[in-house]
């Protein structure tokens, strides 16, 4: 993105941060995948867990 540049406080990207962009972007397609394919039955307990730890930290 190169229009709009001093509005939005836009500065271009490094090679090494392109990089990093095209990587990660295309990492997060996989992971999607493999998150859709869990059943929402085997994460309701752990994330039940964690909101009761979260509830009891935030308590203090």
């Amino acid at each position: 993105m190169f229009v709009g540049g001093w509005a939005f406080s836009i500065t271009r990207l490094t090679g090494d941060q392109w990089a990093y962009s095209l990587i990660l972007g295309f990492i997060s397609i996989p992971v999607g995948f493999v998150l859709q394919a869990v059943p929402t039955v085997v994460v309701e307990k752990p994330m039940a867990w964690m909101g009761r730890l979260w509830d009891k930290i935030r308590r203090r």
